[in-house]
């Protein structure tokens, strides 16, 4: 099936009334090629350096993604960058009515998906797979049968089926320091707003197997009562309260290692006792830590903050079981997802390095706390490795990777970049 946007089309005269402004012209066909796929042909009438691209397959939240990071950003006084096209909108633009721009059949609005092939990574679940929790939040949130959270420093709603918490909806307008925040207490955000919302759909993924126990969140969009807003939801677990509730030694060392390792790996900037919540096992009457609250996750500028650092059970030697899982850890097939999901490359790249540095220093017999010691502080080991890298670039590119001389792939760009920085891992800083 295919289509060409008709000039009468809602989505066109939104797009046109955009490039307008920066008196750019923009020619695209969109073709249906599958149900979770669309293909885009463009190129654009522009002063700018943008390059002309043709036929380029796109899964529906790239294609939205597309429009945000690459088309946008051409327009004088762009909007905070986020990962629609339907929130920002700078106020002197003339908006389409929303309800058009979703039932336009000229292209499909984001909808929940399975995983897919890894050129066509998806964050939400295909509707016959999806837990019943994500269906009745989606219908929750169409109604508006949500309220606002009074913690914490953004727009955080529960989300309600009857007078039950069923998900934690947290919408990229409202972040911290974004425009429509109802809270404002983070006047200054730890990171830019708009892919707050991203990256704790990111942090699921990246917890493989469920190993670290973080709850189920998706990126959604999803049409409430105020309009078609796009956000995290997470499926809402009942507790007892979070760790300033309790003391450190309650948990078990390997519910810390684990923990540990994924704000580690994801450079964690805002692991505090109130993101950690306390599920209570009845039949063993014990208590577990629960992560949650990522947005802060997965930054470009590493400065992570760990609250279970100086913990006692971060001293303690890794159980076989946690050594055997660092071990099978798939550097490049995470970073691939992360990228498929739209993260920063410098942001995925961090990653890489402070996964590699973990997995180095456990088959040394390394302890949490010493890995956390070579991940934080201005002189860390992770921020020498990362200098290092950027001084010597183009003689450690010639070492490691002479079979890629010319990377012109994504996968080949990150298989650059880590056998660079294992280089770096096996000289002495």
């Amino acid at each position: 099936m295919s289509s060409e946007f008709p000039a009468t089309s809602p989505r066109r005269r939104f797009f046109d009334s955009l490039l307008n402004l920066h008196q750019t012209e923009l020619v695209f066909t969109l073709n249906k090629d599958s149900e979770d796929t669309i293909q885009l042909s463009y190129y654009l009438n522009s002063k700018s350096d943008i390059q002309p691209q043709t036929n380029s397959n796109y899964n529906y939240y790239g294609f939205f993604q597309l429009f945000s990071d690459f088309f946008l950003p051409i327009i004088s006084n762009p909007p905070l960058l986020n990962d629609g096209f339907f929130q920002q909108i700078p106020s002197h633009v003339n908006k389409c009515n929303q309800e058009e721009l979703i039932n336009d059949d000229s292209t499909s609005t984001l909808k929940s998906t399975p995983e897919s092939t890894p050129k066509q990574e998806r964050d939400t679940p295909v509707s016959k797979d999806e837990p019943l929790w994500l269906k009745q939040a989606t219908g929750a949130l169409e109604k508006g049968d949500m309220e606002l959270c009074q913690t914490g420093v953004g727009g955080t709603y529960f989300v309600l089926h009857g007078n039950k918490k069923i998900a934690i909806f947290k919408p990229i307008d409202q972040e911290p320091g974004a425009i429509n925040n109802p809270k404002n207490k983070m006047v200054v955000p730890l990171l830019p707003p708009g892919k707050g919302g991203l990256r704790e759909a990111a942090a699921y993924k990246l917890d493989k197997n469920n190993f670290t126990g973080i709850p189920e969140t998706f990126f959604v969009e999803v049409t409430t009562p105020q309009g078609v807003v796009n956000g995290s939801l997470q499926k809402y677990l009942e507790n007892v309260g979070d760790c300033n509730d309790y003391g450190a030694n309650k948990f078990s060392i390997d519910n810390v290692h684990r923990i540990g390792i994924f704000d580690i790996r994801s450079l964690n900037m805002d692991r505090n006792d109130e993101n950690l919540i306390i599920v209570k096992n009845a039949k063993e009457e014990s208590l577990s830590l629960i992560p949650i609250d990522h947005a802060f996750c997965f930054p470009e500028k590493i400065d992570p903050y760990f609250n279970w650092q100086f913990w006692s059970q971060a001293k303690k030697p890794f159980s076989q079981e946690t050594l055997d899982f660092i071990s099978s850890i798939n550097v490049l097939e995470d970073a691939q997802m992360l990228i498929d999901m739209g993260l920063d490359e410098k942001s995925v790249e961090n990653t890489i390095a402070s996964t590699l540095l973990l997995i180095k220093m456990a088959s040394e017999g390394k302890t949490l706390f010493d890995i956390s010691l070579a991940v934080t502080g201005k002189n860390s080991k992770l921020l020498q490795i990362l200098e290092v890298l950027q001084q010597n670039q183009t003689k450690i590119e010639e070492e490691s990777c002479a079979n890629i001389n010319n990377p012109t792939t994504q996968i080949e760009k990150l298989l650059l970049f880590k056998n660079r920085v294992e280089s770096v891992l096996n000289t002495d800083l």
